[in-house]
């Protein structure tokens, strides 16, 4: 643009006209200016979701247990407590005993774990496999002293019993009830993202202590799914209730979107999501799909 031109166009300017510069380097006036290709950096849009750090999911999130068959088997019980009481509870000494190859025995002191309860099985509710054995957590406790073999009796006799203390109680821990090795908590900031691929997984059991049919936003519920199935943490699924089956005349209606939920943990065939929104309850056997 030549000078008499851009005299021209300052005359006619107006308040709150927008101008684009453009920045050149100096050249005569009536001479061609040499252009190239160049690269640009600009900023990405903002359109992924943030990630969330642990501690804000936490208050949501419970450590669910799943074990398989041979580790329930060969899990330690608690034998007795540091008294005649049948009830412990946290800060009480306790005493547990396992097999020949029982954690107890090989186990360095100040090691932490998980008390549970009734391991009740999860079966595939579309093709009825065992997925494993979902416990009940009641509470943690340290291991003071490992077993130790009774030298006081006969050549073969049992270990003494490992010591350890209470640390955590969320109900009244009782003889009979197993331990198992506290895992290293693997929760770390989860970046919440959909599946590259097309996943159909189906609600297993709601994660709660009470007898509720409808799981409601932020609870928690197991799926079919897990890390064989390339499930993992931070996938974000959507919720599909399912439509209801009319009979007169013969119809049925389609699924409806409930929401979204957001795998936190996943097992090697089971994972664990929380229900982030909803419009309607959530049920054992409602789908999870990638979202559309």
């Amino acid at each position: 643009m030549t000078t008499t031109a851009v005299a021209a166009a300052r005359s006619r300017l107006l308040t709150g006209t927008l101008l684009a510069c453009l920045a050149t380097t100096a050249h005569a006036e009536g001479e061609p200016l040499q252009l190239s290709p160049r690269s640009r950096a600009e900023p990405l849009p903002q359109q992924a979701w943030a990630t969330l750090p642990p501690q804000l999911l936490a208050a949501f999130l419970a450590q669910p247990l799943l074990v398989s068959p041979a580790q329930l088997q060969a899990a330690p019980r608690l034998v007795a407590a540091s008294d005649e009481r049948v009830l412990m509870a946290q800060g009480d000494r306790i005493y547990a005993l396992g097999d020949a190859h029982s954690p107890l025995r090989t186990a360095t002191a100040a090691v932490q774990f998980r008390i549970f309860r009734d391991a009740v099985p999860l079966q595939d509710p579309v093709s009825g496999e065992l997925l494993g054995y979902e416990a009940q957590e009641l509470g943690t406790a340290a291991l003071l002293r490992t077993e130790q073999p009774n030298a006081a009796q006969s050549p073969g006799a049992p270990y003494l019993p490992a010591t350890l203390e209470l640390l955590r109680s969320k109900e009244e821990i009782r003889i009979g009830d197993r331990l198992l090795p506290e895992p290293a908590h693997s929760l770390h900031s989860l970046s919440p993202h959909a599946p590259g691929f097309a996943l159909e997984a189906r609600v297993l059991k709601l994660y709660t202590s009470t007898a509720l049919r409808y799981g409601a936003p932020q609870q928690i519920v197991a799926i079919n799914k897990g890390r064989r199935d390339s499930v993992e943490a931070g996938h974000v699924l959507a919720v599909l209730a399912p439509g209801r089956h009319l009979r007169a005349p013969e119809i049925q209606l389609p699924d409806e979107d409930n929401g979204a939920a957001l795998v936190f943990l996943a097992f090697e065939r089971v994972a664990y999501v929380l229900l982030m929104n909803g419009r309607y309850g959530v049920q054992v056997g409602d789908k999870l799909v990638t979202p559309q």
